[in-house]
């Protein structure tokens, strides 16, 4: 077995070099926003929930309509969606303006997350991670554009 261990500026100057033709190749990958193929999740509360509804946070006139432009690209691309009717479980929409000027839209979901039902996942063993690992060739650790939002 061999090993090939590059370093970053390698894997950099790797992909400036390749970067466009690994994009025509797999153009479907780079499409959108992502996410996965199944029915949209569902939380489950506790029984003895008790809803919190937080008061709007007040937007500065200047970025109102930047804030319409974002919320309405994030609908577009199906991350968020309209709520036209009451509901139990309101959050604050907190707005930090990024050095680019494009904003950070951000909640803070403490009350909702003290009563979500856990579900229960295995955690794999090292052992049955490696052995998945098995005949590849590739490794790398990416940090994707807006991986916040993935479902």
């Amino acid at each position: 077995m061999h090993s090939l261990v590059l370093t970053t500026p390698q894997v950099m100057e790797w992909l400036k070099e390749h970067s466009n033709e690994l994009i025509k190749q797999y153009k479907d990958v780079f499409k959108g926003i992502g996410g996965f193929p199944n029915e949209p999740y569902h939380i489950t509360l506790k029984d003895n929930s008790v809803p919190v509804i937080h008061p709007p946070r007040r937007v500065p006139q200047a970025l109102q309509p930047k804030l319409k432009s974002t919320l309405n690209n994030l609908e577009k691309e199906g991350i968020v969606s309209k709520v036209n009717k009451p509901t139990d479980w309101v959050q604050s929409l907190v707005i930090v303006e990024k050095p680019n000027g494009n904003l950070r839209l951000c909640l803070d979901p403490r009350d909702l997350n003290k009563v979500i039902k856990r579900e229960h996942y295995q955690i794999l063993y090292t052992d049955n991670i490696i052995s998945r690992l098995e005949g590849k060739k590739i490794f790398s650790v990416v940090d994707l554009k807006d991986g916040f939002w993935h479902g």
